[in-house]
């Protein structure tokens, strides 16, 4: 009785089994880089804990195991998502705020001019110190 539920139960783990993908890593070329703290830890093992204030996963090693370092010596290439996206968002911000600031300018010059009304003139002002807030807030967190 045993022999037949465990040969029923193999054959179907067998039918119902699928392949699991595997991909290989693929070189790439780094981007742009950022320099982080990171705060080196003694453990009671004599080993060391590297944190950072960001999560992403070890991209390089510029140390060997059991070398000593100095106070500010690169230790370790992290690439994280994070720091990628908050690269791209300041970026966009700042791209934005410097697009507003010229429309701003222009439009200050129609209104010199008398062709644009005050309403259109602070609107625009509006939307460029609304765009300057975002990205000193953005810069202070």
């Amino acid at each position: 009785m045993n022999k037949i539920f465990l040969l029923t139960l193999l054959s179907i783990t067998v039918l119902f089994s699928v392949e699991i993908p595997t991909k290989h890593a693929q070189e790439r070329a780094f981007g742009k880089s950022v320099e982080l703290n990171a705060q080196i830890i003694q453990l009671s093992n004599a080993g060391q804990s590297v944190t950072s204030l960001v999560s992403g996963h070890l991209e390089k090693y510029f140390v060997e195991p059991g070398q000593k370092v100095r106070t500010g010596q690169k230790i370790a290439r992290i690439e994280s998502i994070l720091v990628s996206q908050m690269t791209a968002n300041y970026i966009s911000l700042k791209k934005q705020y410097i697009a507003l600031d010229k429309n701003s300018r222009a439009i200050q010059k129609l209104y010199d001019k008398g062709m644009i009304s005050m309403q259109k003139l602070n609107n625009q002002e509006i939307q460029k110190m609304r765009c300057w807030h975002r990205l000193i807030r953005f810069l202070l967190s």
